[in-house]
């Protein structure tokens, strides 16, 4: 049942090249995945990037014509300029999410919520652009339904007694979410929380993730704003136990200091889990094998910067001969709190330019350098482990 876009390329590249299609371009029997009576489920490439470092997760109901269109004509885009499969997810992404007057809406009710706060950024507007990495959007059905040719709204059918949608909100949904470590969930309006409160109740998923009374924020929804304030108070105390869970203050101390002879074994703990993590594509034997070369040769030429809050050491970053950045990692439950971000501002505060090289699979990585500014200036063979990196420049 899972679709993917290798699928469609060839059927995708005879569109014509431009912006916006029509329902007679894109509705065809081509892109049709599943009919039953008057419920069509037709692709779209905008749900095939996971955001592995999310802390937010955002779900609507179904991609609309629009979001259709959009990731469409973007994929089109791409494939024209042999621009590869998992930029082309990423981009697809990017541009059918929330846009427009409905991301302002949103972006605004974040605000009131103080999310921002807890997240550690300074505008719920930074999840769509520089702290994207904090955020990932879905729908219960990661592909656009339509009732008789008009978009879905989960109304009718019910979508819980309908088990053509069930069956994607089961597999599909269920089998994202478990890919995603510790996230919030944002339901955008009481259908989608209808939803994710069922699958609580099968116990799919916990009850404390779900965010209840939060309004759909499109401003087809006159009673947005009310619904906003009557549980606006319940919603600031979920969100407080659910970003509190694991302390009972939200303050804390932290600091960015030079490492220390005694932090060595932190900082390769560190090291060896991000790694791995960082790099399914390669052996963990691999990595151990290379455990004792990073400490006893690397760490000691390069100047090591710590990230350390309330006394833990959550994340490093090396600069070799001030001018190539060795190493940079954030401890995996500390990942999606900007600690790397805080580690490049460090860095770049003290040198104009800098260099580093990132597999080229590991796109997570390259995604994060790329919004930060750095350039692919090459592409390359790893002669050590055999895969292919990239050196960027900044």
């Amino acid at each position: 049942m899972k679709q993917y876009l290798e699928d469609y390329i060839a059927i995708i590249k005879q569109l014509p090249l431009k912006k916006k299609y029509t329902k007679d371009e894109l509705l065809i029997s081509e892109l049709l995945i599943e009919k039953q009576n008057d419920l069509e489920i037709y692709y779209a490439p905008h749900n095939e990037y996971l955001n592995p470092n999310a802390k937010l997760f955002i779900v609507g109901i179904t991609p609309g014509f629009e979001q259709m269109n959009t990731a469409i004509a973007e994929a089109r885009q791409c494939l024209a300029h042999g621009v590869s499969l998992d930029e082309i997810k990423y981009r697809c992404k990017v541009a059918g999410r929330f846009s427009g007057s409905l991301r302002r809406n949103l972006i605004t009710l974040l605000n009131e919520l103080n999310l921002n706060d807890y997240l550690g950024i300074n505008h719920a507007e930074q999840l769509f652009n520089e702290h994207d990495e904090l955020l990932h959007t879905i729908s219960l059905i990661p592909y656009p339904v339509f009732v008789k040719g008009k978009n879905y709204t989960g109304h009718s059918p019910k979508l819980l007694k309908t088990p053509l949608l069930l069956k994607y909100i089961t597999q599909h949904f269920i089998d994202e979410l478990s890919k995603l470590d510790d996230v919030f969930i944002i339901p955008l309006g009481k259908g989608v929380e209808e939803v994710l409160l069922y699958l609580a109740d099968q116990q799919l998923i916990k009850k404390v993730q779900i965010l209840q009374g939060f309004p759909h924020p499109s401003g087809a929804n006159a009673h947005r704003f009310k619904q906003f304030e009557e549980n606006k108070e319940s919603m600031l105390q979920q969100i407080d136990r659910w970003f509190n869970k694991d302390s009972n203050s939200t303050k804390t101390n932290n600091l960015v200091r030079t490492m220390q002879s005694e932090d060595i074994e932190r900082v390769m703990d560190i090291w060896l889990k991000s790694t791995i993590k960082a790099h399914p594509f390669i052996s963990t034997d691999y990595w151990h094998q290379n455990y004792q070369i990073v400490k006893d040769a690397y760490l000691p030429n390069a100047k090591t910067t710590l990230f350390e809050e309330d006394g833990i050491i959550k994340g490093f970053i090396s600069v070799i001969e001030y001018s190539f950045i060795g190493a940079l990692f954030v401890d995996p439950p500390y990942q999606g709190h900007g600690i790397g971000r805080r580690l490049l501002d460090h860095v770049f505060s003290q040198y104009q330019h800098l260099s580093l090289t990132v597999y080229k699979d590991n796109l997570a990585a390259v995604q994060f350098y790329q919004k930060y500014g750095f350039k692919i200036m090459n592409e390359q063979l790893n002669q050590d482990s055999g895969k292919l990196e990239y050196l960027m420049q900044k």
